[in-house]
């Protein structure tokens, strides 16, 4: 923990910093922490070390930070080493007024006031100041500074050259591998839109949304209909409402209709346009409703078009197997249906829902794929899920032999007493090939009631062995075979007394209490005798030779289980860290997908689980959870924040990759673009260093003879809705949002062209064939096993309480 602190101040710049005080609420659960430095923080780094420390402490942290040694000088005395602190503490603190500070000077006045001298332009973008008081209340807090911010306008310096809004239109066009032209006329056909309400609109009078402003008057704008409300007057008169969007902006629009044929007629209309997906062509005058109390286009005429989509024209199509709707909370932006329609229209066969964590967007998958396969289009839900892998142990060949150990001892000081140590060497099957014991005199009294449990007596262990000798022994017998037991308990002693003689005693074993607990979940109380009475077996009877005789008797009935769940190697646990890994160890990401009846009841259980028994902020999936619910599942290597990808990332020798590797039956890759991010931090060079690190991914499957696939990770549909991610993104505290990945669906061409870089025919092998080999071995499933049932849970006694 100590290092992991020293390494927390460090990386935020926070010379000498250290926790010198920390007092917890226990009733609020909330640590009141002091933390000191020697140098200046900026008000970013001091939010970094208190998330650091609410991470480590797995609880909310209030943090005080002190300035010592060239720091403790009054701050009003520290010039311009206050002024830089203080300016970058602004920019962190105000993201939004960001803009406005670019080529900005800053001068701090007798450390009483932060004068910004702004280029040209940029002192309206600041608004009502409210972001500059904001930070004066925080330069106040932090610092105990009355620091007043002061901003004015420096004629001198050069106005400010604002990027150009980008066109989306555009974008989506460029993004469909086709320019933005008028379709052929077909003889006798009409030019230009329908007409629904009016006259004739000219589409070519259209201006973009975002440039409609409350003086333009007549405007003529387009978009899709994102909501419409129609409200029928009691002298049968219509009032229609709609909102249309062009993804430059929303307007709203009103309409007022006296005849009542026409008002049912055109909400027909537009409930049908709507539906249909079709853009409205709307011309009104952009005025202020009364009603409202808003800016409003009050239309005169209202026309409809369709606006052309992007279409997947390759010959051979991909399968995308990552794609997150919007139950990926606070993440994804994919209307499912949408995704699934948009899939079957391309021409895909399939295409997999893979929500973070989650698995609620599998009815509407399943049902859109269903009734577009019912109409003619053939394409099939793959259900899985982007989960969250937590590492808790490590994967091993079974052994020939097992050590099952039993120790007796008893709470001590600084370290307990132990009083007895057993371990029998048995084979897989359970036939004890040796066994060892030794009474261990440790200078302790035995406590009453562990003499009357275990039949020792004082005497007894005046004639045993010490403990060195008793450690030495025990570890020349455990050598070659690996350590079983039940809780870490008995491991974590053992290395402990080992370690105060300087022995090294193993710490990593098969715990039973795991995996028992996941083998048997119906049994309630977690002990030893609890499980070995539900399998029928004998429950020892006190000592440390009956706990190791049950610890063998219980390893007996968990073998075959694995063998019976084709769980074919052996999860050993790390005695100290333990309790760690439950609670601080980071997630990695990773895909899961079901292949078939049973691993959708797998792919449940797994979910419900990480949901009941492992969530922490988020829900996580055991190593070993997994590796004995694996059956009927496809697992994948996921993103940049996979395990696989995090290794190669850091650079681990081969072996280490290989092994990483192994556990999954596919290898991800994604376009570079979205991890750009890495370029960005400085922890890749350029981005060929991001297509190097996907090359030694393939690299690594053709050395393993596992499949690599290449996905889009989607986030959202079409390009340019990444301005809508933007915004949740910049809400969960993303200083990056703005930086959006460019994670929309993307055709089989643009995937090619992406990958390029492999080579024609391993661009085409990771692209189409590998992504629907994987698509092809998977059923087409239902996410209930009778449609017209429900699964609601029961209570016994309910109904008659009732």
């Amino acid at each position: 923990m100590d290092g992991g602190l020293e390494a927390l101040f460090r990386e935020n710049g926070a010379v000498n910093g250290r926790v010198r005080q920390a007092v917890l609420h226990k009733a609020e659960r909330r640590l009141l922490v002091e933390a000191q430095s020697d140098s200046l923080l900026t008000l970013g780094q001091m939010e970094a070390i208190r998330r650091g420390l609410e991470d480590a402490m797995g609880c909310p942290v209030q943090a005080a930070f002190f300035f010592c040694g060239p720091a403790a000088l009054q701050l009003e005395e520290q010039g311009a080493a206050l002024g830089k602190v203080l300016e970058q503490s602004l920019r962190e603190l105000c993201p939004t007024i960001r803009p406005a500070l670019q080529g900005a000077c800053f001068t701090l006045e007798a450390g009483k006031a932060l004068r910004l001298r702004l280029a040209p332009g940029c002192l309206e973008m600041l608004g009502d100041g409210s972001a500059l008081r904001r930070a004066e209340a925080a330069f106040s807090q932090a610092y105990g500074l009355k620091v007043q911010v002061l901003a004015e306008t420096d004629e001198g310096l050069e106005p400010l050259k604002l990027p150009e809004k980008p066109d989306f239109s555009q974008a989506a066009a460029k993004a469909a591998g086709r320019t933005k032209r008028k379709p052929a006329e077909k003889p006798g056909a009409e030019q230009g839109p329908r007409v629904l309400y009016g006259k004739r609109i000219q589409e070519k009078d259209r201006i973009p949304q975002d440039q409609v402003s409350e003086d333009v008057g007549r405007v003529v704008i387009g978009g899709e209909i994102t909501s419409l409300e129609v409200k029928e007057t009691k002298n049968g008169a219509f009032i229609i409402n709609f909102a249309i969007s062009d993804h430059t902006n929303t307007l709203p629009c009103k309409l007022f209709i006296k005849a009542k044929e026409a008002g049912q007629k055109l909400q027909a209309e537009l409930e049908a346009t709507k539906k249909q997906g079709d853009w409205l062509l709307v011309q009104g005058d952009y005025t202020m409703d009364e009603f409202m109390r808003r800016m409003c286009v009050h239309v005169g005429n209202i026309g409809a078009f369709s606006m052309p989509k992007r279409m997947d024209t390759a010959p051979e199509k991909r399968v995308e197997l990552h794609l997150h709707t919007k139950m990926s909370t606070m993440d994804g932006l994919t209307n499912v249906k949408e995704a699934v329609a948009t899939a079957a229209r391309w021409g895909h066969r399939a295409i997999a829902i893979t929500d973070h964590g989650v698995v609620h967007a599998f009815p509407d998958a399943v049902s859109a794929a269903d009734k577009l396969t019912k109409g003619g289009q053939e394409i099939k839900a793959i259900l899985g899920v982007e989960g969250y892998l937590l590492p808790d142990c490590r994967l091993v060949e079974r052994p020939e032999t097992y050590i099952a150990l039993g120790v007796t001892s008893a709470p001590a000081f600084r370290l307990d007493d132990l009083f007895e140590i057993a371990a029998l060497r048995i084979t897989a099957e359970g036939e004890v090939l040796d066994t060892f014991y030794r009474v261990v005199d440790c200078g302790a009294l035995l406590p009453p009631e562990l003499a009357q449990e275990t039949g020792l007596t004082q005497e007894a262990l005046a004639g045993g062995v010490s403990v060195k000798e008793a450690l030495g022994a025990l570890s020349a017998f455990m050598e070659g075979s690996c350590p079983v037991a039940f809780g870490p308990g008995a491991v974590a002693l053992l290395h402990a007394h080992g370690a105060a003689h300087g022995m090294e005693l193993p710490t990593e074993y098969a715990d039973l209490s795991v995996l028992s607990h996941d083998l048997w979940r119906e049994v309630k109380e977690q002990t030893l005798a609890a499980f070995l009475g539900a399998l029928d077996k004998a429950a020892p009877q006190g000592g440390a030779l009956e706990t190791a005789r049950g610890t063998a008797a219980l390893l007996a009935s968990v073998l075959p289980e694995l063998d019976r769940r084709q769980a074919r190697e052996l999860p050993l646990f790390h005695a100290l860290d333990q309790q760690d890994t439950k609670t601080k160890r980071r997630t990695y990401h990773i895909i899961i997908i079901a292949k078939n009846q049973p691993g959708l009841v797998n792919l449940y259980r797994l979910v419900s689980y990480a949901h009941l028994e492992h969530l922490r902020k988020v829900p996580r999936i055991p190593r070993s959870l997994l590796h004995l619910n694996r059956q009927g599942l496809i697992v994948g290597s996921a993103c940049e924040a996979g395990e696989l990808f995090q290794s190669v990332l850091k650079g681990e020798p081969e072996e280490k990759l290989a092994q990483v590797a192994k556990m999954y039956d596919f290898l991800e890759i994604q376009p570079i673009a979205n991890n750009a991010f890495l370029t960005r931090n400085g922890r890749v060079a350029d981005e060929e260093g991001l297509r190097d690190l996907n090359r030694k991914i393939v690299a690594l499957g053709d050395a393993l003879h596992k499949p690599v696939v290449a996905t889009g990770d989607v986030h959202f549909l079409e390009p340019d809705d990444s301005v809508f991610r933007a915004i949740i993104m910049h809400a969960r505290g993303f200083e990056d949002a703005e930086e959006q990945a460019p994670l929309y669906f993307k055709t089989t061409d643009e995937m090619l062209e992406e990958f390029a870089y492999l080579g024609p025919e391993k661009a085409h092998a990771v692209v189409i064939d590998n992504p629907n080999a994987i698509a092809d071995s998977c059923e087409r499933l239902k996410p209930f096993l009778s449609e017209k049932g429900t699964y609601a849970p029961t209570f016994p006694g309910a109904d008659e309480e009732l």
